[in-house]
């Protein structure tokens, strides 16, 4: 499944009528995938929640959002060009990215705690594989493909969570401008 992924041609394994049974042997293929990762070098510098739109869960078949990796060899800054042959159907979202302080406790949680936990909140947009080669729902190969998460761009953050900034986004692919967000 790496050595696909590597070449730009993931899910490869479901093409050939591989099948998973739950989602608790989506995620534990996803983390063989990602001990491999770990093994040649990569770090995994955060996660990714995906599928938190009701919506965007019916696409796959399922009814709960789910989470991926994020490693630092696909963490790329503000400004960066991309080429569009290192990707298998690229899908791109603009969103936004939290890095915490801390672990969150949660038996003390609240808003105030929870924005005392912020180190800061980025811009970022998302890049994703965004293709599925097996028999639906493709929820699990969603899972095991590590929510389809191929990179991230990430923007110049914002230090302090407690003031009010506004910030525009634009999203361009292919040298054109494909959604843009303001005051955000």
């Amino acid at each position: 499944m790496l050595k696909d992924y590597d070449l730009k041609n993931p899910s490869e394994m479901f093409a050939e009528g591989f099948k998973i049974d739950s989602i608790d042997e989506a995620y534990k293929l996803q983390m063989a995938v990602a001990d491999l990762r770990a093994n040649r070098g990569e770090k995994s510098v955060g996660y990714k929640i995906s599928l938190v739109s009701k919506g965007n869960q019916r696409i796959v078949g399922l009814n709960h959002p789910t989470w991926g990796k994020i490693w630092n060899t696909e963490r790329y800054s503000d400004g960066v060009v991309l080429q569009k042959t290192n990707y298998s159907n690229p899908s791109m979202e603009a969103e936004f990215a939290v890095i915490l302080n801390r672990d969150l406790d949660l038996q003390n949680f609240d808003m105030n705690y929870l924005i005392d936990s912020i180190k800061s909140i980025h811009p970022v947009i998302e890049i994703h594989n965004f293709i599925f080669k097996g028999e639906p729902p493709k929820g699990h190969e969603y899972i095991a493909n590590n929510a389809i998460h191929a990179g991230v761009i990430v923007g110049q953050g914002i230090l302090n969570p407690k003031k009010n900034i506004e910030t525009d986004l634009q999203l361009i692919y292919d040298d054109c401008v494909v959604d843009s967000w303001k005051n955000k």
